[in-house]
């Protein structure tokens, strides 16, 4: 679990908030543009763009792992 705190602490502000509203509070992609006053295609690109930099981050820490 700590690897994951550190890979969010990784991403940009924008996009923590983004996730923590999107799977934390379970907030639509509209809701969240909203709430943000951002375009929907920004938070989904925002979202999109942090799971991927998550992904990388945390496939390069398991593998160091084994």
């Amino acid at each position: 679990m700590n690897e994951m705190r550190a890979a969010i602490d990784q991403l940009s502000a924008p996009q923590q908030v983004i996730l923590e509203l999107y799977y934390g509070d379970g907030l639509s992609e509209r809701a969240i543009a909203k709430r943000l006053d951002k375009s929907r295609s920004w938070v989904h690109q925002q979202r999109h763009e942090a799971l991927a930099q998550l992904r990388r981050q945390l496939g390069t820490a398991e593998e160091g792992a084994k």
